[in-house]
């Protein structure tokens, strides 16, 4: 899913569940994204600015082949065992302030897992264990960003209006 909607998804929900740490909640719902595209956009720019990247093909190519390293790190920060390891360790040092954290991570997972079909990176939901899950549908497939933007409108009028 766009860095948009994992934001504005985890708002909403943040609200209509009440949850009174909402940054923390928020912040980890894009944080797999975040901790994907970071490397990805410094590489891309480096390129880019050299004249050499064009395309989706491009980042494909760039993915796999010397930057091969950012697959591993969208699978490790995409992964139910990266976010209860996490979790875990945040549970233990910090207490209860760390749930919305792991909720959030945890969010951006289960999002994911529907919507990366066909995608640079298959989803390894369970990685470093080998499971794989190909999706429904592309997150940047027009009719899902439409239908998904639509439904983020008609939340936040339901939050606003009737709430």
């Amino acid at each position: 899913m766009d860095f948009p909607s994992h934001m504005l998804w985890a708002l909403f929900l943040a609200r209509v569940l009440g949850i009174s740490n909402w940054t923390l909640f928020a912040f980890f719902a894009v944080f797999p994204d975040l901790a994907f595209s970071t490397p990805l956009l410094v590489a891309w720019a480096g390129k880019s600015f050299r004249g050499s990247f064009r395309s989706r093909r491009e980042i494909r190519n760039l993915v796999a082949g010397r930057f091969g390293w950012i697959k591993k790190v969208y699978r490790v920060a995409h992964s139910f065992v990266t976010a209860a390891l996490f979790g875990l360790f945040g549970w233990l040092v910090y207490g209860q302030v760390m749930l919305p954290a792991l909720a959030g991570w945890l969010l951006h997972c289960v999002f994911d897992l529907f919507v990366h079909k066909g995608g640079v990176v298959e989803a390894e939901p369970l990685y470093p264990l080998r499971y794989r899950v190909n999706g429904f549908i592309h997150w940047s497939d027009r009719r899902f960003l439409l239908l998904n933007y639509c439904l983020l409108a008609i939340a936040y009028a339901w939050l606003l209006f009737w709430r």
